[in-house]
């Protein structure tokens, strides 16, 4: 067994079996629980230091998420990220846990609170939306002109020009990919991506009845909104539907970041982690 000050935690991989699909999961830490979720096109590796860090200190869960590096794609099956998230603390024996989602991450993790609210300790999300959202800022020109991109080198089975094109030109990543380290390991995940969401294919992941955005003040797990200075506007603007619709949710600006400030700028990011989950 690693020592408590040492990062070379041993780490327990493998894949649920659950709901119909095949979750791959890693588990390293003891203490309480936390589980980290991924955005879209991602996997679990982008959360590395972070993982590595709150392992001193706690039991750590990160997977894949359905349809995502190396789980199971979608089927015909109806299913949601948040069931799929239960069972797989089922799994793990895990029987409530702090919730950490960026993007889509933020996306399960909302919904995880409020199907499961026995099962959240808190909840911290990063660049999240909110589903059901009524309204939001509209895409920039140059965005969708390079979403218009994107589409075309997939169709045209070019996905390395379409790695290229999501880490290099969309305005969300514009702090990351000048950091060499973030942009490495964006663009080994978006590699490694299937892609399977952006082709003809029919995900038959299911919304809630009634949306988040309306039931955001059910949620009484402690909060907090991590959010980058240089995050697009649409996340700014779900940011603060969150902090009006969550009471007492917290939120943290992390200066000249942008939407993944856990690799940009993985220490500082640990640091604000590390804090509110010790007041909880």
């Amino acid at each position: 067994m690693a020592h408590a000050d040492s990062l070379s935690f041993i780490t327990r991989t493998g894949y649920a079996e659950v709901n119909g699909t095949r979750l791959y999961y890693e588990l390293a830490g003891t203490g309480v629980p936390v589980v980290l979720m991924h955005m879209v096109g991602a996997d679990c590796r982008y959360w590395q230091s972070v993982f590595d860090t709150l392992t001193q200190q706690y039991q750590v869960v990160r997977y894949d998420a359905r349809g995502f590096g190396r789980s199971d794609l979608p089927t015909t099956e109806p299913y949601t990220h948040a069931d799929d998230l239960k069972a797989l603390l089922d799994y793990l024996g895990i029987t409530r846990a702090h919730l950490i989602g960026n993007s889509l991450g933020g996306v399960t993790a909302i919904d995880f609170a409020l199907a499961y609210p026995a099962a959240t300790h808190s909840l911290i999300l990063i660049g999240h939306k909110v589903q059901g959202a009524e309204w939001q800022p509209p895409s920039t020109a140059a965005d969708e002109a390079v979403w218009a991109k994107i589409f075309t080198a997939l169709k045209q089975k070019d996905k390395g020009a379409a790695v290229v094109l999501v880490v290099d030109h969309l305005s969300l990543f514009a702090v990351a990919k000048t950091i060499p380290a973030a942009r490495k390991v964006m663009v080994d995940m978006f590699t490694d991506y299937s892609w399977w969401h952006f082709q003809d294919n029919q995900d038959p992941v299911r919304t809630p009845a009634i949306a988040a955005a309306k039931r955001l003040g059910e949620i009484t797990a402690p909060t907090l909104v991590i959010v980058g200075e240089l995050e697009i506007e649409a996340v700014h603007f779900m940011v603060d539907l969150t902090l009006k619709g969550i009471s007492g949710a917290q939120k943290v600006v992390m200066p000249g970041l942008d939407h993944v400030p856990f690799l940009e700028d993985p220490v500082a990011f640990s640091e604000i982690v590390l804090a509110f989950l010790a007041d909880q």
